[in-house]
């Protein structure tokens, strides 16, 4: 029979009716016969891995097996803030925020866009500034960059651009807290920027170590969409690489921060109203490069 160089073949429920059924020889390692509803009806062919899967051929044996690494917390770490609740105890966010200037307030989501928060209207030249209050510029700070990839991401809606009436200038990414507590330009972080008078108005890319800062810029203008900026910092602390929107918009390979960050949200106003800028998530992912002691087999 055409296809095979079996002596002995048994076939139960299996068509091979219609000229030329059989299409190749089984001849390398985890080769199938598989049907097909269009002739030729059986063909030579192989499993195709999906996504964390693995698979290893031998003779006559197909291993199918995992190719992803477990996680566990010793290494890899993950947290995040839907902003579902907002506010004073009891109505606290999943993780807790210090709200310097106290102009942050809960707003009714969306169908796309679950718990936002967003600035008051109207507020006046003012420096609105999100933190995490857990490294409040009174404690500790959560980050330090070099130890294993380490990624942030926020999804914002600025609501309303700078024009030079309402005219202010935006941060957001992680920093440390000498000047950010005043809601100032960090100068130690790495960031997002916006203003109407630079670059166009499109977003800069920017890394500052001890005030000294590299800027970039990118041709992504700021819009009054909801829109997703990350930060991504390789394990060694070597790169820094932006996304809008799981889009690449730059690299920064100097002025890469050496001192301990935490994430962070500013809008300083310099003229007329801070815009009703919204935020609805927060998430952060790291990898260690050195695990912490203890079991990882779970």
């Amino acid at each position: 029979m055409s296809g095979f160089d079996n002596e002995v073949l048994y076939a139960d429920n299996v068509d091979f009716s219609g000229g030329f059924p059989v299409s190749g020889k089984v001849t390398s390692d985890g080769e199938l016969l598989i049907g097909s509803s269009v002739a030729p009806n059986i063909r030579v062919s192989t499993l195709t891995a999906g996504s964390g899967i693995a698979i290893t051929n031998g003779e006559g044996s197909i291993t199918i097996s995992s190719s992803s690494t477990a996680q566990t917390p010793l290494k890899d770490i993950y947290d995040f803030d839907d902003f579902l609740s907002y506010g004073q105890s009891p109505n606290v966010s999943k993780l807790i925020w210090t709200d310097s200037n106290s102009l942050f307030q809960q707003k009714n989501g969306s169908v796309n866009n679950p718990g936002i928060i967003e600035v008051q209207g109207a507020i006046g030249i003012s420096k609105p500034v999100l933190t995490l209050s857990q490294f409040n510029f009174a404690g500790a700070l959560p980050y330090i960059l070099g130890g294993g990839a380490l990624n942030i991401y926020w999804v914002i809606n600025l609501t309303a651009l700078s024009d030079g009436v309402n005219t202010y200038t935006t941060y957001i990414g992680m920093s440390d807290a000498d000047s950010t507590s005043a809601g100032l330009e960090p100068d130690n972080g790495c960031y997002f920027r916006y203003t109407d008078s630079v670059n166009g108005g499109n977003w800069q890319i920017v890394c500052a170590n001890s005030g000294v800062r590299t800027a970039t810029n990118t041709a992504v203008p700021a819009n009054t969409n909801f829109v997703n900026l990350g930060v991504s910092v390789n394990a060694d602390a070597s790169l820094v690489t932006f996304y809008i929107d799981s889009v690449s918009v730059g690299s920064v390979a100097t002025n890469i921060p050496t001192v301990n960050l935490g994430p962070f949200f500013i809008i300083n106003t310099s003229a007329g109203d801070a815009p009703q800028s919204q935020i609805d998530l927060f998430y952060y992912t790291q990898t260690l490069t050195n695990a912490r002691p203890g079991y990882q087999g779970f």
